[in-house]
């Protein structure tokens, strides 16, 4: 096999051809996820530090990220139910004004209960996660945008934008804030200016968003097909359309829509992400970081770099998501990495070297992330494809009230002196979460429109041992040994 088939057919493992392929909303998507985690990325490091710069005890700092997850709950329900019928690029568009107002409010006002209502609005993320609607509607407008070949591939991808963009922004957070400190700017000072950046990518964030086309936005159904019972698009790809008038589409994503099918599938999942995300909120980054500062006495760039470092670690594992799930299937890939990265966790307060403390933070990285763009394409695949946005929110939804008490009893461990706790029931928790998926979902029968997936993959291989059978024939043939 020569080199060029070699490159060519590790391209295609890691979606990178598929990436370069892809649309211009996709690629506009994917750019505004990296944008938007740099942001929480910045400010998720120096948000524990800024508030106990400002005398808040470690209870009330939970309090703070409980009460803005909480807040947040209601106004990302909203937002994706909504946003099929109002457009989803103006809720994306309005969410990046929203962040640019918020990282202004957080860089002029030290008021707690400002900053507590701007965070919900402006969704300031404590743990340097997504929170808001912002992720739930892109995913369901890139499956929308992608087939079901290609789908397993773009989520890695918005995974892997959002891991890098994140990475950078503990980077840069960290070290700017040291440089400011060092150049005689005050703590406080150096914290808010971190904010003002927050504030310019939420701008950059709404401007890139308003130059989506009108392809991301629900399509009109053929008449005739009952309303939620879409069409797979394996059938989609294949039949031609014979209908000459379409209906208007569905303009609201409400519960009363889902099929009783997904709903039952959507209540065994948000079941199972109740505990994966209250181990989540339980030990947030900003958390994290606060406890290897408190534990290891780390400066600002230092500490920053040694998250971003585990950042880009989970970017490289996320690359290799969707080539495994392709060959193990979505479910056996979000269990089989989530489970190891789940005791790393559940180890990293034992060890009194900060070397080896980096260590499980790193093997940790390497494999948490890896089941998120599998989870996405699985989640995309068990409902039908009109479902998506509404699904989508609701499980975000879930998954961000169920973590909004994790930070208030972290605090309130960290301020008794038994902070290690918090790592080992996180660690147990998740670890609960990934022997239940497996028991419930191993032979989870897919829509039409992703079972295809280990067929395309298989498709794909034999195409590819085709051309190198071709390939050594012609090498033969040129040798005179035929």
């Amino acid at each position: 096999m020569t080199l060029q088939r070699l490159l060519q057919r590790a391209k295609n493992e890691v979606g990178i051809s598929t990436l370069a392929h892809a649309s211009r909303d996709v690629h506009i998507l994917l750019l505004t996820r990296s944008i938007r985690m740099f942001a929480y990325g910045s400010s998720t490091l120096v948000l524990a530090l800024y508030f106990a710069q400002l005398g808040l005890s470690d209870t009330k700092i939970g309090l703070f990220m409980t009460l803005t997850l909480i807040g947040d709950v209601g106004l990302s329900l909203l937002l994706t139910l909504v946003a099929d019928s109002l457009g989803r690029r103006k809720i994306l568009v309005v969410g990046g004004i929203l962040m640019a107002v918020s990282g202004v409010v957080f860089a002029i006002a030290t008021n707690y209960w400002l900053l507590l209502l701007v965070a919900v609005v402006g969704v300031i993320s404590p743990s340097g996660n997504e929170i808001g609607p912002f992720k739930a509607i892109e995913e369901s407008t890139l499956a929308h945008l992608s087939d079901a070949k290609s789908r397993s591939d773009i989520f890695a991808f918005h995974v892997v934008f959002g891991t890098l963009g994140g990475a950078g922004g503990f980077l840069a957070g960290g070290w700017i804030t040291q440089a400011l400190q060092t150049a005689g700017w005050s703590e406080g000072a150096s914290f808010r200016f971190i904010f003002w950046i927050y504030a310019a990518a939420g701008l950059t964030k709404a401007a890139l968003t308003a130059l989506l086309s009108s392809k991301c936005e629900v399509q009109p159904v053929p008449a005739g097909r009952p309303s939620g019972q879409a069409q797979s698009e394996e059938t989609e790809s294949f039949l031609p359309d014979t209908s000459q008038s379409t209906a208007p589409p569905r303009k609201t994503s409400s519960i009363s829509s889902i099929s009783p099918k997904s709903r039952r599938t959507l209540l065994k999942l948000c079941s199972l992400f109740f505990f994966d995300s209250l181990a989540s909120g339980m030990c947030p980054n900003s958390l994290i970081a606060f406890f290897l500062s408190r534990k290891f006495n780390l400066p600002e760039g230092q500490l920053g770099s040694i998250i971003a470092s585990a950042q880009l670690i989970s970017s490289i594992g996320n690359l290799f998501a969707s080539a495994i799930a392709k060959r193990i299937g979505f479910v056996k890939t979000m269990v089989f990495t989530h489970l190891p990265s789940a005791i790393f966790l559940s180890l990293m307060p034992l060890p009194a070297s900060l070397w080896l403390t980096i260590t499980l933070l790193v093997s940790r990285a390497s494999l948490n992330a890896m089941d998120q763009a599998p989870r996405s394409a699985f989640l995309a695949a068990v409902v039908l494809p009109d479902e998506r946005t509404a699904v989508m929110g609701i499980v975000n939804t879930v998954k961000t009230m169920s973590q909004s008490s994790g930070p208030f009893l972290t605090g309130s461990l960290a301020e008794s002196g038994r902070f290690w706790i918090a790592f080992v029931f996180a660690g147990a928790l998740k670890a609960a979460y990934d022997v239940g998926l497996l028991t419930l979902f191993l032979h989870t029968k897919l829509e039409g429109d992703s079972s295809r997936v280990s067929n395309d993959a298989r498709l794909q291989n034999a195409e590819q041992d085709l051309d190198d059978a071709q390939e050594r024939n012609s090498e033969h043939e040129h040798l005179g040994l035929r």
